[in-house]
């Protein structure tokens, strides 16, 4: 769904149903039953939160095209409250994307700069989301750059040879 200037809106059914079949899929990959059974708690029932997709599939699924959309978003100043509304729930959407990476599965000599990372990304993304709120253009702007900047520090250790360095 677009909205009237052309912008892609993600509701929280389509993201809810969205998850729920990338879920199955995740689940039906050869592979994965391992770990599928490594997140089940006693009983069978699984333990939540736990990831069911790899890091790329997150990446190209949710996080590419919301960066497409809020580089699109803040290449100008936004000209009216729905334009300032819609960065700023965009912003909180960056925050809790931070979350779906925090529970990514990685080596454990990763797993402080995962953290250390995603924290930065809910920090800048809750940063964001404030200026925005504010309609502070120049502050918006900076805490943008901000983001990107979390965003990239993540791919530079984390994915050095995948991750792509981004512009804000």
């Amino acid at each position: 769904m677009r909205d009237s200037k052309g912008r892609m809106l993600i509701p929280a059914v389509l993201t809810a149903l969205l998850l729920t079949v990338a879920a199955i899929a995740a689940l039906s990959m050869p592979g994965r039953q391992e770990s599928v059974q490594a997140a089940q708690a006693p009983g069978g029932a699984r333990r939540l939160p736990a990831p069911v997709m790899e890091v790329k599939q997150v990446m190209d699924l949710f996080m590419k095209p919301w960066y497409m959309d809020m580089k699109k978003d803040l290449k100008e100043k936004p000209d009216g409250n729905e334009a300032w509304k819609d960065i700023e729930e965009d912003a909180l959407q960056a925050a809790e994307f931070a979350n779906l990476i925090a529970i990514r599965k990685v080596p454990q000599s990763a797993e402080a700069a995962l953290q250390k990372h995603a924290a930065e990304l809910q920090n800048a993304g809750l940063a964001l989301s404030k200026a925005a709120k504010s309609k502070n253009y120049d502050q918006t702007r900076k805490d943008w750059t901000n983001l990107v900047h979390a965003c990239n520090g993540c791919h530079k250790e984390l994915a050095a040879d995948k991750g792509p360095q981004l512009q804000p």
